[in-house]
């Protein structure tokens, strides 16, 4: 199946550093999570940056908590809700020792989102900075919720936004 979702108003309420830790139980039930990618040859050391792809409008398989099921899941980058900064965290805490740094400078294109993930100057962020550079660590993960979706069934069609969706 493919969920495409349309017109949805994305909030973004922060970035995390994947590691393997288990899922705060203070995620809420529509909220889901979904790995961004960094561009460690967009790192700048002047400020501690890295450039990241938020989102792209091309599937991505998600788990789906109202199906219970893994679907190929698109995100429409028209519908986005873009703030200025999201805290920056080695997991989805809001606590002072998970915050890094924060996630800015948001640029809307045509198929993806691009944000820029700014570290803080403590020897934690420095380091995460660092193995982001190297290319030890790669990913982050978005925190987002969706207001508005379509589901299609494998096989059905649909055209939203002047491009044609089909399930597979």
């Amino acid at each position: 199946e493919m969920a495409i979702m349309a017109n949805r108003k994305r909030r973004k309420r922060k970035a995390a550093h994947s590691q393997k830790r288990e899922q705060p139980a203070a995620l809420a039930e529509n909220t889901l999570t979904r790995a961004i990618t960094m561009r460690a040859d967009t790192a700048r050391d002047t400020d501690q940056s890295i450039e990241a792809v938020i989102t792209t409008d091309s599937p991505v398989k998600v788990f789906d908590p109202q199906r219970g099921e893994i679907l190929d899941e698109v995100l429409l980058t028209v519908g986005a809700n873009l703030p200025q900064a999201i805290s920056l965290t080695t997991d989805h805490d809001f606590s002072v020792k998970s915050v890094i740094g924060t996630t800015g400078d948001f640029k809307r294109m045509p198929h993806e989102i691009r944000g820029r993930n700014f570290f803080d100057d403590d020897d934690d962020a420095t380091q995460l900075y660092k193995k982001s550079k190297s290319r030890s660590i790669t990913d982050n993960s978005i925190e987002y919720r969706t207001d508005t979706f379509v589901y299609l069934e494998p096989g059905q069609a649909k055209n939203i936004n002047g491009k044609r969706y089909t399930a597979g």
